[in-house]
């Protein structure tokens, strides 16, 4: 499984040095929804193509440090596996690598 992976966030949904715990639709599942590279670019068109998205690039060996992290299936996206982050610490900012805007993301 990939070692970086990418969570696509509204701009306004996370602030450099601080922790990113997750959107309602996160909290309500009980995880946060992470993407591979490959699985991008889908994510975005399901959840973001009307808006302005950024993604942080995440680290999930730091991660796995302190949270659980599972791939799971997603029966809305064909069987694919997508790894999906438990836990109260949300995703620390030492697991956050970068943040760049979704218009300079390159497959």
């Amino acid at each position: 499984m990939s070692r970086f992976v990418y969570r696509l966030i509204k701009p306004y949904e996370w602030s450099k040095g601080s922790s990113y715990f997750g959107t309602t639709k996160d909290k309500a599942d009980g995880f946060i929804h992470l993407s591979t590279k490959n699985q991008v670019k889908g994510t975005f068109e399901k959840y973001f193509k009307d808006c302005d998205a950024n993604l942080l690039v995440i680290d999930l060996e730091d991660v796995k440090t302190y949270g659980r992290v599972e791939w799971e299936t997603s029966k809305s996206r064909g069987g694919e596996l997508f790894a999906h982050v438990y836990g109260p610490e949300g995703i620390r900012p030492s697991s956050i690598i970068d943040m760049i805007d979704m218009k300079d993301f390159k497959e």
